[in-house]
């Protein structure tokens, strides 16, 4: 139950709302070179971290093994069926609405919880 000696929110302040809008027209000052030399006195981008290339070099070789197993497939043992079928089941779970829905909202959660790790500049935008 909310108390009774909550205070409203404050009248709208007109003179400083005046006062804003009249130095939203005025020309942007001159620098004088700052902000080029504040520029040019950053650090130099950094450069992918070496845990980048391996993750993207265990990817390739998953991928060079997965492909030549299709390639030189064989007759799939029954143990190797049995777990296709569970599979096959358990995409067909993922993939209905709240599935769907759950999966977008941790890939959401990660990509938020670890942005900043992933590429400094991305934590600029948001």
């Amino acid at each position: 139950m909310e108390s009774n000696e909550l205070n409203s929110l404050p009248p709208p302040d007109d003179a400083f709302e005046k006062l804003l809008r009249a130095n939203a027209v005025m020309p942007p000052l001159d620098d004088d070179g700052f902000s080029r030399r504040v520029i040019a006195a950053l650090p130099p981008a950094r450069r992918p971290a070496p845990q980048v290339w391996l993750a993207a070099a265990g990817l390739a070789a998953g991928l060079v093994t997965v492909l030549a197993g299709i390639a030189l497939a064989q007759p799939a043992p029954s143990a190797l069926v049995a777990f296709n079928t569970e599979l096959v089941d358990a995409v067909d779970q993922l993939l209905t609405p709240a599935g769907t829905g759950a999966l977008a909202i941790t890939v959401g959660s990660l990509w938020f919880a670890f942005r900043d790790r992933w590429h400094p500049a991305w934590t600029k935008r948001f």
